[in-house]
């Protein structure tokens, strides 16, 4: 199998996927980092006899180990989903889109899915523009190809 045997999945459909997986990863994310006590705490101020409620000061420490936790999460995720025999995440199912190895159509492997999703997310947290200018790449590539696709050698498809 190649490539050429299945349509191309639409960037449309791709940020759509990339939407519900997002959502999918932050909520476990979420109570993590709760668990872990990291998010913003609220401080009672009294000010003029007035109780304000503000946010407690982050440490850039936190939002560090925030992003790390992030990625883990993201990168297991999609490791473990786009590995499968149906090449697919959550959000890939509900679009009908499917990740595949550009040289047969077969599903990544476990390693290739691996460094595939932490390419993927280590752009986003490395930094922002650096990880839209990758989710905007295929918008201008021939094989509507990022660059963690580029990476491993994959390619996202329509299966219906």
């Amino acid at each position: 199998m190649s490539e050429r045997q299945y349509p191309l999945a639409s960037y449309k459909r791709r940020s759509l996927a990339w939407i519900l997986d997002a959502t999918v990863v932050s909520v476990p994310v979420g109570f993590i980092i709760s668990g872990f006590g990291l998010e913003s705490k609220q401080i009672v101020h009294v000010v003029k006899h007035k109780l304000v409620s503000s946010p407690a000061p982050i440490h850039f420490g936190t939002r560090i180990l925030e992003g790390l936790i992030w990625v883990v999460m993201f990168t297991l995720y999609y490791a473990i989903m786009e590995a499968s025999s149906k090449g697919q995440t959550l959000g890939k199912r509900w679009t009908g889109i499917a990740t595949v190895r550009i040289d047969n159509g077969s599903s990544l492997s476990y390693p290739k899915a691996t460094i595939r999703g932490l390419i993927s997310s280590g752009l986003i947290a490395a930094g922002l523009l650096l990880g839209i200018v990758s989710y905007l790449w295929p918008i201008w590539d021939h094989k509507r190809r990022t660059f963690h696709d580029m990476a491993v050698g994959s390619a996202v498809i329509s299966v219906h």
